[in-house]
């Protein structure tokens, strides 16, 4: 309705009826001040307000001074009037909005520097305004909880919060096509049947790619008024503009699809692309964009003008071209042309094999749909450049109906499985993955040939890494079809631009798209580059800590629900690691640089990868707009978080997770903390360590660059906090090993200092403890031995004294012949040995100790190798490494270099060489020969890392029925539980940074295809995003993970749709170390709702904890967790029938036998009393060391 001419514009019934500020009299005359205000509720204005100034309160003076501004500038109208009991003024507010009918306009039009100060007055005001219809009317009774128009925000919900109570999808208004999608319509080439949830979900995606509609600015909020005048304005929390009607912006075509991990998100953006297969992009209305949408054909044979002067322009700049007339298309022709540019409507991709059969498909698909484009920079450059590229031809950018896909490198291969499984056969043929080696194929051919173009972010962030120059064209002289008079174009014109830059493509979808929140300049300038209609990103996690985790919380189940950071002293224990939130405050939450972090995430997600228009437009609206409101330093402003909200709605597609789970529900996770204690061995090294950082403390008395802690050293900081990590899975260390006599011999100069009273009591506490602690290693020879190897060692019952020595000969030369319960030994020997034994069964056990000699000359003599080839890499780095801690605990560990990896590897100058078929000669087997080994009755019964231990044995006893997936930050902790793996004979695969990203993939296809192997091995940083790994049901975290929302997404792996286990997760941690301490702070930090921080070394309680360290007295060890695993597998014993005819031998050399030895079975089989002897050659020795040089030797039973 029109303004009338005639009505103040500035009338009251015009303006948001905001409340009534109340200014209190005092020390005055009531009756002078009754007669100053004698009208009721007359216009205030300057004249009032000096008239009150001497009436009241300092405070109430800068009121009026606000007030009296706000009505000068035209921002507020106010009347007045005294209250009944004479002791108030009451001030009604009227607030006037900026779109006030009437005024021209001017009100939109203010200089910066009035509405600044507006700004600062509107927010001193707003916090005394009260929105009381009582007050309105002039009682001077305050209610007991007033309330006020615009309340200081006391919501205290984070971004995550804000996130999962998202609503889900709305349904009322929805397209057709969508509609159609939530009436499970088929949709082409999908062989899934979607869950009600997806299909809700996909709906909702189609709608918001339809032609994009404006939708409320979501930057404003609903403001109401009080009375008759109660009409909704809209405010916008950041500038207090206010407004009559809320402005209307356009939105994005696309959006987040940011539904709960594990909820199908591939799938839904699947059906997604296959809804609209046949639909095109329209040319985008751009400055540069010339023409409509062209065909070859059209452009050909059309005589319409658009066309016309589409071949003007195709002919501008080219020597000797002339206007021609254009020819006469066919009716085929015309067909083809109709077909093409409405393939949506005659549905070209179904039709596709009676076409081929009609011999139109090609024809139909060479009529590439495309428009001319102008060099862009020709709008920006200066006049002769621009008029000379204004001059210069247009280039064809062509309209493809395929979808861009890009997926971190490790998904790669889950969305080509992903593909295969969901869609029909004739999808994946349609599909162009391009991978680092893939020529990507001509622009033409991506706009023609393909439904989705599949490629990882590295490979199209470096497409346009190399910088963007003109797009070229060239001359085609391809022959035409037949029939159809459409070029059969096979030119490939090299171009120094990407081919992705001449393609309209009609979607891009970005999967784990938060990643592409971390702007990359290459990334970034590829997303603004590339001509795209419709924008997704896909993830679960938009940012660090909107976690999308919820899905699956309620079958969650936790065990002992005691605290985490308490645990008692038996072994094991389990404890709940969630933590719980504190009684909300009546103080607003303060957001944080954090919180600022994720604003800034959350920014480029909507500004750059989506190209929201409000937000591309300006790159500092939304930082003004959204981000700044929010983090005030006290607390967010009035309406700042529903801005936040309503952004968040306006991009984001999520389902509630109660909605999922009434279409879904995922088995019980159970998820828990195992307490354990380190073993000995691991308690010294975990002690030295300690005493290390506590003698560098008092050393370097915490102050400069000699301080672990200094802030110069953190680099060697965190690898000291890693080694200090890896020990408490099993880390060894021989520059350790090497320093703690260095150390010894500084405790003189210790003594002295504290004789002079230079040390405190606590250091000096602290200073005694860490050489007891030093000695205590020390002084352990076994410690000793152990520390010079970086493998696990293992305890191993029933192994000969001998073979024990051979292969552990630092001990024996300390030790001698001792018989002992244990004997510990590496697994790489014990792989080495049950292979030796296996091959060579009947081996007396002098000849296994001259073969555990050859062994271990053969590892000092690669170990030499290694170091020299180290020395020379360390001579070329010399001058870059930088400065190095001191501290042997500084230095990275690293992964053992095992000879192992190959069985067949073995050295093959074992003495004695016997080659044993398995089924030998009648009446024996390779079992029984194995039953006469000395090693029958040995038996790995633990190693030295209880968390190993612990591993092996739930392995052991779960591995037959339930798959395992392992992670650990660490490679070395993989390499360990491979090798453990391999000794107790269950398959394994590992995943972890040394092995390549498609051989990564291929071992999880592996793992999930094949029930041969048991337990997959996946470094964190490559497994916790991503993955669907449903065939395990038990998850182990080899250490507690810091940040949730990794810990989270790593479960996400197996606890997700397509699980039929009930899952079990178990954290290892040890007791009374920076785990322990670690699970602690996580929980704390969790329950206060405090963001943690990206990296636990820099977490300010944890290093307060590390940086004061303490000791892991031997009391404090449990009872360590046993399995058994006998070295040499021996089937059970079966009775079979013996033969009367005598055991031969063949092919023995009678050179290689000095005197015949006998060796008797173990447990003779005979069925007549006589007991079977076999004659074993000796080889000839003198005790040098020339055997293993020697021919090898076969003795080998007869075939039966």
């Amino acid at each position: 309705m029109e303004q009338d001419p005639q009505r103040d514009p500035f009338e009251p019934t015009n303006l948001l009826h905001a409340g009534v500020l109340a200014v209190t009299l005092s020390g005055i005359d009531k009756n002078a001040s009754h007669a100053v205000f004698q009208e009721s509720w007359p216009a205030f204005n300057q004249e009032s307000a000096s008239i009150l100034r001497p009436l009241c309160s300092l405070q109430d003076v800068a009121l009026l001074e606000n007030i009296s501004f706000l009505i000068e500038h035209e921002f507020a109208l106010v009347t007045s009037n005294l209250s009944p009991c004479h002791c108030l003024i009451l001030l009604r507010v009227y607030l006037i909005p900026f779109d006030l009918p009437g005024v021209q306009g001017r009100l939109m039009n203010r200089q910066e520097q009035v509405l600044s100060h507006y700004k600062r007055c509107l927010k001193e005001i707003l916090p005394r305004i009260i929105n009381d219809g009582d007050y309105w009317s002039g009682s001077d009774l305050l209610p007991p909880n007033p309330s006020l128009f615009l309340p200081p925000s006391l919501d205290s919900r984070t971004m995550a919060e804000l996130y999962s109570e998202l609503s889900s999808p709305a349904l009322d208004e929805l397209t057709s096509q969508a509609r159609e999608i939530l009436e499970d319509e088929p949709i082409f080439g999908l062989r899934t049947t979607l869950y009600p949830y997806q299909r809700r979900s996909v709906a909702t995606m189609l709608h918001k790619e339809s032609p994009s509609q404006p939708i409320p600015d979501p930057a404003y909020i609903e403001v109401k008024g009080i009375g008759a005048g109660g009409e909704t304005f809209y405010l916008q929390p950041a500038t207090l503009e206010l407004l009559r009607h809320c402005p209307m912006t356009s939105t994005v075509r696309g959006g987040v699809l940011c539904e709960e991990l594990g909820t199908g998100k591939t799938v839904m953006t699947l059906s997604l692309i296959l809804s609209t297969v046949d639909q095109l992009p329209a040319p985008p209305e751009a400055v540069e964009v010339v023409t409509p949408m062209l065909t070859p054909i059209a452009l050909k044979f059309f005589p319409s003008e658009p066309y016309g002067e589409a071949r003007r322009l195709a002919a501008a700049g080219r020597r000797g071209a002339k206007d021609q007339q254009p020819g006469v298309p066919s009716l085929l022709e015309t067909m083809v042309h109709y077909v093409r540019v409405n393939s949506e409507t005659v549905g070209l991709q179904p039709a596709e094999e009676e076409l081929r059969e009609a011999r139109l498909w090609e024809p139909i698909i060479a009529n590439t749909p495309f428009y001319f484009q102008r060099d862009a920079r020709a709008v920006d450059c200066k006049r002769p450049l621009r008029a000379a590229r204004a001059r210069s031809p247009p280039v064809p950018i062509y309209l493809s109906p395929a979808t861009l896909v890009l997926v971190p490198q490790n998904l790669l291969g889950q969305w080509e499985n992903e593909i295969n499984k969901h869609c029909n056969t004739q999808i994946p043929q349609r599909v162009l993955i391009i991978q680092k080696e893939v020529k990507i194929p001509s622009p033409k051919q991506l706009a023609s040939d393909y439904i989705i173009v599949l490629m990882t972010q590295e490979r199209f962030t470096n497409e346009f890494r190399r910088g963007i120059t003109e797009l070229v064209t060239g001359t085609c002289k391809c022959p035409d079809f037949e029939r159809i008079r459409i070029t059969n174009c096979t030119c490939d014109f090299e171009n120094s631009s990407t081919p992705l830059m001449s393609v309209r493509w009609k979607r891009l979808v970005i999967d784990e798209g938060h990643i592409s929140s971390s702007v990359d300049s290459a990334l970034s300038t590829g997303l603004n580059t590339l001509s795209v209609e419709r924008r997704w990103i896909v993830t679960g996690t938009p940012t660090t800590n909107l976690l999308g985790l919820s899905f699956g919380q309620s079958s969650e189940r936790f065990e002992n629900e005691e605290s985490a950071h308490s645990p008692d002293n038996s072994t094991p224990t389990t404890s709940d690691t969630e933590g719980t939130p504190g009684p909300e405050g009546s103080k607003p939450r303060v957001w944080t640089n954090d919180d600022r972090q994720d604003l800034g995430k959350l920014a480029a997600i909507i500004a750059q990868s989506l190209s929201f228009p409000k937000f591309k437009a300006d790159l500092k609206a939304f930082k003004n707009l959204v981000t700044n409101p929010l983090l005030e330093p006290a607390g967010p402003s009035p309406g700042a978080i529903q801005v936040l909200e309503q952004v968040m709605k306006a991009v984001m597609i999520r389902h509630r997770i109660e909605d999922v789970e009434k279409d879904v529900v995922l088995p019980p996770l159970k998820q828990d903390v195992i307490w354990l204690d380190l073993d000995d061995f691991s308690r010294k090294s975990y002690n030295a360590m300690q005493a290390v950082i506590g003698i560098n403390a008092i050393d370097s008395q915490r102050v400069d660059v000699d301080y672990f802690f200094h802030k110069r050293n953190k680099g060697p900081l965190l690898n000291t906090l890693l080694n200090m990590s890896q020990v408490l899975f099993w880390h060894t260390d021989s520059n350790l090993y090497s320093i703690v006599p260095n150390i010894q011999t500084g405790e003189e100069k210790f003594l002295q200092e504290e004789k002079h009273g230079n040390i405190s009591d606590a250091d000096r506490k602290l200073l005694h403890e860490s050489f007891v602690h030093m000695n205590l290693a020390f002084e352990d020879s076994e410690w000793k031995a152990i520390n010079q190897k970086v493998d696990t060692f293992y305890a191993v019952e029933n192994l000969p004294t001998p073979i024990w020595h051979a292969l552990m000969p630092t001990l024996a030369l300390e030790e001698g012949a001792v018989e002992r319960p244990l004997a510990y030994a590496r697994a790489e020997h014990l792989l080495e040995l049950r292979h030796f034994i296996e091959k060579h069964p009947l081996t007396p056990i002098e000849r296994i100790v001259a073969w555990a000699g050859t062994l271990l000359q053969k590892e000092a003599q690669m170990m030499r190798s290694l170091e020299e080839r180290g020395r020379k890499k360390r001579r070329r780095t010399k001058e870059g490494g930088g400065e190095r801690s001191r501290s042997p605990a500084a230095e990275t560990p690293s992964q053992p270099a095992s000879t192992t990896e190959n069985a067949e590897e073995t050295p093959n100058q074992e003495p004695f060489v016997l080659v044993v078929p398995k089924r030998t000669v009648q009446g024996f087997s390779t079992d029984d020969l194995l039953r006469s080994s000395p090693m029958a009755q040995s038996r790995i019964v633990r190693s030295t890392s209880s968390k190993l231990n612990y591993i092996l044995n739930e392995v052991l006893a779960h591995s037959k029925d339930e798959k395992f997936l392992i992670f650990s930050n660490s490679p070395l902790t993989l390499a360990m539980i491979s090798d453990a793996l391999r000794l107790a004979r269950v398959e394994g695969l590992l995943c972890s940074s040394q092995i390549k990203p498609a051989e990564r993939f291929q071992r999880i296809v592996t793992f999930e295809t094949s029930d041969t192997y048991r337990v997959l091995l996946m470094e964190l940083k490559h497994g916790a995003r991503g993955l669907n790994i449903v065939t395990a049901s038990r998850v182990i975290f080899c250490e507690p993970v810091w940040r949730a929302d990794v810990e989270s997404q790593a479960i996400k792996r197996v606890h997700r749709i397509g699980q039929t286990r009930p899952v079990t997760v178990k954290t290892l941690a040890i007791r009374s170390t920076m785990e322990e301490m670690m699970v602690a702070r996580r929980a704390a930090l969790q329950s206060q709702a405090e963001k943690v921080s990206r990296n636990w070394a820099e977490e300010s309680g944890m290093r307060q904890f590390i940086a004061n360290p303490t000791f892991l007295e031997p009391g404090e060890s449990g009872g360590q967790i046993k399995f058994e695993v006998p070295l040499i597998h021996v089937s059970p014993r079966e009775t079979l029938p013996v033969s009367e005819d005598e055991v031969t031998l063949m092919d023995v050399d009678a050179e290689a036998v000095s005197e015949p030895a006998t060796t008797d079975l173990a447990d003779p089989m005979s069925t007549d009393g006589r007991e079977v002897r076999l004659p074993l050659s000796t080889p000839q020795t003198d005790g040098s060391s020339e055997l293993p040089g020697k021919k090898r030797r076969r003795v080998m039973f007869a075939d039966e």
